[in-house]
């Protein structure tokens, strides 16, 4: 019990930072006049939604044609094409391809690129959002284009261990909670116990997003993830928030008064302001009194 109390607010807080560590850099404004596609088997990779993602087959080539207009004034270089996937902000694949590909103001460009997904299996695993994007020479984001994935890899993936590790982590959040409960232990103010509800609700929504991703529920983008998380962290708020206080809870004190003390008093001792009165004890009883010795009177 004390060594689930102690993990907890660790747990809580690797769990409030998951989405905070992960969270994806701002791509900048993408050159005036350019417009580009990419196609995979004869499919056009923008038109991959949750409903008919672009399957990405673990350990095999992914043969993508790219075209690229330059619609603009000057010259533009692009040095690689880059496939990532992310889910609740972190990168769980990634796949880059060098071009080295110039376009002219006014000109198109095709190039026919191959990116070696030999990795994907121990990567990821399920529906996954990713994005392709365009890399200049300094390896900054010219522009992004957003594609529904489908990995076949293995749930012994990155991803996949990824999720069970934060169910690992849900799941001590929910018995250490449960323990407290069960031991009247919970915080008598009513904020406290809201946020010491906060945790595992986060917890939990953040296992249902692994979960409808892996499964193919589901595709685990922004509009799927955020209110899966904030929803289930809100409603567990709020039954924390509206749990009526523990029975006879002292105030300022870190046991429970009446039937539920373990702190060595006796169960009616009053209580003062600030903490306990000393336990009343009861005078010692007298010890018996042994009786004189008998006096022998020794005849003459």
């Amino acid at each position: 019990m004390n060594l689930l109390r102690r993990l907890a607010p660790v747990a809580a807080l690797a769990l409030a930072l998951v989405p905070v560590v992960g969270a994806a850099p701002a791509a900048a404004a993408p050159p005036d006049g350019l417009t580009w596609r990419a196609t995979v088997d004869g499919k056009d990779a923008a038109q991959a939604t949750a409903d008919d993602p672009m399957p990405l087959p673990a350990g095999q080539d992914l043969g993508i044609d790219l075209v690229v207009t330059n619609g603009g004034t000057r010259p533009l270089t692009i040095r690689s094409l880059r496939l990532e996937g992310r889910v609740i902000g972190m990168s769980f694949f990634s796949f880059t391809s060098q071009i080295d590909l110039l376009v002219a103001p006014g000109a198109t460009e095709t190039r026919s690129i191959t990116l070696d997904l030999g990795e994907l299996g121990d990567q990821a695993v399920g529906l996954i959002p990713a994005r392709m994007s365009l890399v200049a020479p300094d390896r900054s984001v010219i522009d992004t284009m957003p594609v529904a994935t489908d990995v076949r890899g293995s749930l012994a993936s990155a991803y996949g261990l990824f999720g069970l590790a934060v169910g690992v982590v849900t799941l001590v959040l929910v018995i250490g909670l449960a323990l407290e409960i069960a031991g009247h232990r919970l915080p008598p103010n009513r904020w406290r116990r809201g946020v010491r509800f906060l945790a595992p609700g986060i917890g939990i929504g953040l296992v249902a997003t692994f979960t409808v991703s892996a499964t193919r529920l589901l595709l685990p983008g922004a509009t799927v993830w955020v209110p899966l998380v904030l929803g289930c962290g809100a409603v567990a708020f709020l039954v924390g928030y509206l749990t009526p206080a523990p029975h006879d809870w002292s105030e300022g004190t870190d046991g429970y008064a009446g039937a539920h003390r373990d702190d060595g008093y006796p169960e009616d001792q009053p209580a003062l302001d600030g903490g306990y009165a000393p336990p009343i004890l009861e005078p010692r009883h007298p010890s018996p009194q042994l009786d004189a010795p008998e006096q022998h009177r020794f005849l003459p």
